[in-house]
């Protein structure tokens, strides 16, 4: 964003220069314009942005639904967090994992990853395939320990409906 930003002054600046300040007026309308389409075109396509924003803390999330069935810890350091934890409401069938609302019956698969490569060292991340294209997949890190990972997909697959 900030290359492209960047090379857009300056393009900007150079049809100032060459072309005149007439050029300039009339253009400025058009970039306003331009900026506010593709803003408004990436608001609409990242869906996460505002289901990221509806619930931010867990206080707000037990203020909204009440005491969780159960918690699953992903992450011990960030455990007060919706980062690190996972609210499971088995009676209500839905959990919130990642600042998501996650329908129990939506889930697909649930899985660990190392993401290292080669080069580097890298966490673990648990991913969450749903049924919903909206949010197809919900990634979480979840720490370096093999076994920490695969306790936390063991602790959310068998709240998986079917």
């Amino acid at each position: 964003m900030k290359r492209s930003l960047i090379l857009s002054i300056i393009a900007i600046l150079a049809l100032a220069l060459f072309a005149g300040p007439v050029a300039l007026v009339l253009l400025v309308p058009v970039l306003l314009i331009a900026y506010y389409l593709l803003h408004l075109k990436e608001r609409k396509e990242s869906p996460d942005a505002e289901r990221m924003n509806m619930l931010t803390t867990v206080d707000e999330v037990t203020a909204k639904y009440g005491e969780p069935d159960d918690l699953i810890v992903t992450n011990a350091v960030l455990a007060n967090e919706l980062g690190g934890a996972i609210l499971v409401y088995q009676q209500q069938g839905f959990m919130i994992a990642a600042g998501a609302k996650i329908s129990l019956s939506d889930i697909e698969s649930v899985a660990a990853k190392n993401m290292a490569t080669p080069y580097t060292v890298a966490e673990y991340q648990v991913i969450i395939t749903c049924k919903n294209k909206d949010y197809r997949y919900i990634r979480f890190n979840v720490g370096y320990d093999e076994e920490w990972a695969s306790q936390v997909v063991a602790d959310i697959d068998k709240y998986r409906a079917g």
